[in-house]
């Protein structure tokens, strides 16, 4: 049955996800790092730097499907389209 010191296939799977969910917020906080630094670089510089941006609100994959179908679609659809 099971021996004693292997991991079962659902721990190796969750391993393999936790470890693609850091090395996914890693390259998210160096991106985020180099866009800092980017802005501190031109408000040095030219001492005015103008931000314009869009963002977007996303339900996290662990929510229910009618969540996250409101938030996803529902939610963007109606930002866009009432400022």
């Amino acid at each position: 049955m099971f021996e004693i010191g292997k991991e079962s296939d659902q721990e190796v799977k969750h391993n393999e996800i936790a470890n693609v969910e850091q090395a996914k917020e890693e390259k998210l906080r160096e991106i985020m790092q180099q866009e800092i630094e980017q802005v501190e670089k031109a408000w040095e510089e030219v001492v005015i730097v103008h931000l314009i941006g869009q963002n977007e609100v996303i339900a996290s994959i662990e929510s229910k499907i009618v969540k996250r179908i409101f938030i996803d679609y529902a939610y963007n659809l109606l930002r866009r389209n009432l400022r």
